[in-house]
């Protein structure tokens, strides 16, 4: 799945992440493909299923 990572960072802000959207705003390109990226997500603290977790609790659009 593709997301922007500027949605993803707004999404972990109002859910209080603040160091986690920190994280991602300064680690992670612009498109994020949960595929792709799992390791570099899961070194700023999200794993597959906590961001899937984070994913179905709010709307955010997908990209593709």
């Amino acid at each position: 799945m593709k997301l922007s990572r500027n949605d993803l960072v707004q999404l972990l802000h109002s859910q209080g992440a603040n160091a986690t959207a920190d994280r991602v705003a300064t680690e992670l390109q612009e498109e994020i493909d949960t595929d792709r990226d799992r390791e570099l997500l899961a070194k700023v603290g999200l794993t597959h299923d906590q961001l899937m977790g984070r994913l179905a609790s709010a709307s955010i659009r997908i990209i593709g």
